[in-house]
This record gives C-alpha cells, sequence and structure tokens, in this order.
C-alpha cells in the first residue's frame, strides 16, 4: 500500500525591536515579520520499505534556521512589483522598520532549486501584504519545502552481488545525480520534474547497469524510497516501489570494461528545451553540443522535427558518426569536429552557422550519445525560432 503521509513541525521567529529610520514621513508604519518553515512533505514509498520513522524531515536533514533565509522586499503598484531592498539573512532586518502604506510583497528562500545532491533542500516562501497608515504590520511568512527528494535502500544479498555502485537519477538536459545505497541511507534532493533511475554498478564478470525507474515524475515536497534486493540465480534486480514489484534484469555491459565516467551532452549557448530566438538579421554567435564520453564516443543519433527534417532535406533520425550524413550537414552549414572514424572521447557539433543559413521558422534538435559500454545519456534538445 503507498503511504503518502504528511508530517509539519515547525518553528517561528518574530523579529522585535523599535528600530526605525528617522527620515520617515507622517503616516508611516512599523513593519515585522514572522517566518515559520514548514517541514510537511508526502513520502511514496511501498508497504515493505521503512517505518514512520522516516517521515520525520529532521532526520534527514538540518532544518534551516531564521538567519539561513534571505529576504526580499518589493513594493507593488498596479501589479508591478519594484524591488525594494534585500538582505542576505533576516536577521539583518531591522525590525520596525517604517515604510508607507501601499502594497507590498516579500519573498524568503534557503537553498536553490538548482543546486542538487545530499542535504540540497530548498526552502522558499512569499506573502502579499498591505501596510496601513500608522499601524503596525506584521507579515507571516511560511517557507516550504520546493524541491522532491529519493532514497533507496539494499538488501544483504544486494550488497554481496554488487561489489560498488550507484543509483543514478537522469534527466534531460541536467547532470546526473548519484546515490550510494552500498554504503549510505542518506536521500539526495532534486529538481522536481521527469527522471529515470538507472543502477550502475560492479560485479564479479564486469560492469553492468540496469534502469529501475523510467519516466518518474518526481513533485515537489515529495519523498520517494525504494528498496532493491536481487535474485542472483537469475541475474536479476528485484524493485519494490509504490505498492509494485518488478525484476529488472542485470546486464552485463563488457567483462573487461574499466570503470569511467558516463558520457554527457553539455548546451553552450542555450538551455536543454527551451527556445532560442533571433532573427536572420542578427544570428547567434554559438548554439554548441559538446560530447564527453571517457569510455569512447559509440554513436551519436540527432533526432529533428519533422519541419526540420523537410527543411534540411534529410531523415528525422540521423547517425552523426556517419560520413555520408556528415557531408549533407556540413553542406548545409553543420560544423561537427570529432565524430569521424578516429572518434575518441570528445567532440563537438556547431549549429550557429546552419541555422543562420535556415528560413523563418521554428526547428528542434535532440542529441543522444551512446559511449563504447553502451551507456546512453538523457537527451539534450535544441529548441529554435528564427524570424526575419
Amino acid at each position: 500500500m503507498v503511504k503518502r503521509i504528511s508530517t509539519l513541525f515547525a518553528f517561528a521567529l518574530l523579529f522585535v525591536g523599535c528600530e526605525s529610520h528617522n527620515d520617515y514621513s507622517d503616516g508611516d508604519a512599523g513593519l515585522y515579520v514572522n517566518v515559520t518553515t514548514d517541514a510537511a512533505f508526502s513520502m511514496v514509498e511501498s508497504e515493505y520499505v521503512s517505518s514512520r520513522a522516516d517521515y520525520n524531515l529532521s532526520g534527514i536533514i538540518t532544518l534551516p534556521t531564521a538567519s539561513d533565509f534571505s529576504m526580499t522586499l518589493f513594493s507593488v503598484v498596479s501589479g508591478v512589483e519594484t524591488e525594494i531592498n534585500s538582505w542576505a539573512s533576516v536577521d539583518d532586518y531591522e525590525s520596525g522598520s517604517q515604510f508607507a502604506p501601499g502594497d507590498y510583497r516579500i519573498e524568503v528562500s534557503y537553498g536553490s532549486i538548482t543546486e542538487e545532491g545530499e542535504g540540497k533542500a530548498c526552502f522558499s516562501g512569499s506573502k502579499d501584504f498591505e501596510v496601513k497608515a500608522d499601524e503596525t504590520t506584521i507579515v507571516e511568512i511560511t517557507a516550504a519545502m520546493q524541491n522532491s527528494f529519493v532514497k533507496a535502500s539494499v538488501s544483504e544479498d544486494f550488497q554481496e552481488y554488487f561489489t560498488e555502485g550507484s543509483l543514478l537519477i537522469k534527466s534531460e538536459g541536467r547532470n546526473d545525480v548519484a546515490l550510494s545505497p552500498l554504503t549510505s541511507a542518506t536521500p539526495v534532493f532534486v529538481r522536481p520534474g521527469t527522471v529515470s533511475l538507472v543502477w550502475s554498478g560492479t560485479r564479479q564478470g564486469g560492469k553492468v547497469q540496469a534502469t529501475i525507474k523510467e519516466s518518474l515524475e518526481l513533485a515537489a515536497k515529495t519523498g520517494y524510497t525504494l528498496k532493491l534486493d536481487v535474485d542472483a540465480s537469475k541475474n536479476q534486480i528485484v524493485v519494490q516501489f509504490d505498492d509494485e514489484v518488478t525484476y529488472i534484469p542485470v546486464e552485463l555491459i563488457a567483462s573487461e570494461a574499466p570503470v569511467v565516467n558516463l558520457p554527457f551532452v553539455e548546451a553552450t549557448g542555450f538551455t536543454s528545451n527551451s527556445t532560442v530566438s533571433f532573427s536572420k538579421a542578427a544570428p547567434v554567435e554559438s548554439l554548441r553540443f559538446t560530447i564527453v564520453a571517457d569510455g569512447g564516443i559509440k554513436d551519436c543519433k540527432l533526432t529533428l522535427s519533422s519541419a526540420t527534417a523537410t527543411t534540411l532535406g534529410c531523415d528525422e533520425s540521423l547517425s552523426l558518426v556517419s560520413s555520408t550524413v556528415q557531408s549533407l550537414l556540413e553542406m548545409k552549414g553543420l560544423k561537427i569536429r570529432g565524430l569521424d572514424a578516429n572518434r575518441e572521447k570528445m567532440a563537438y557539433v556547431e549549429f550557429a552557422e546552419l541555422l543562420a543559413n535556415m528560413q523563418v521558422g521554428s526547428y528542434s534538435f535532440s542529441m543522444v550519445v551512446t559511449d563504447k559500454y553502451g551507456r546512453a545519456t538523457s537527451p539534450v534538445v535544441l529548441k529554435v525560432n528564427v524570424t526575419e
């Protein structure tokens, strides 16, 4: 049975005092701020996994104190926000400071949603309020966890079967985040969104990997716990998660395979899946995929939207290690380096000139790289809108 449990514990800090600015006007009013941390979260797990004790967020991280939060104050006029001031710590705010009557907004934050890994919890909150003439204003702000966390436990058989390994949280256009359940039960915090979970480990005979979960949707303010076991007689990983028990074949990548980093594709000049817009009169200088594969580049697949393929006069799915494909695309302005027959560990593909030659329209290019051990990157997607 799936347990979706919320636990709530909080701290509150009231900023008191009577310090005020000397240069205030009649009608100004003092502003006081209360900050509360909402540590509630939901847990998605299997009935096999863990106890209620695991639902207490204070046992997972050290909760931020008021001094850990930064704070920003905005004035709001006709729906338009203007930043008035910001403080690296709410402790730096002079409680009771005077402000003119009007509408305001306060935002507090701790951590960053873009930072992922152990202990990288992110909290934020905001509050819209009104300051009334000659009236003290007390603002109550609740800061809630904005990211997700994933944790895993393993059986004794699993620990004996694998000499080392990690559970990789993979998502499009982002670096992998690794869990190490063989040596630690510490969870990792990640941005909400669609991810896949891949076990990459070593057992007697060589390097292996197995996709544990595909297209798992992580929600904010939610934890995900799974248990990994193994059926050694059938070379299967047994996954217990979300009321399901699944059996994943363990595939040997190569008996002689060394332990090397996973391949990755880095986006330069754009963010994966975000549209870059430019005019033909002012083209961009660089839109580049940089490929790094410590295990050697085996293949580089480029997938085009139908409109892109039609404009270029080619198939929607292309292998950039093909000399024929390279010749076709280089004639149209694509620059490809490091993907010839002598390709090794690094390469790049530059799109700026190709796109400068294309007609007005919207185009999409998705790249996936596979190394010589069969390990593939998550897709990195370049979306472009070319205007006059």
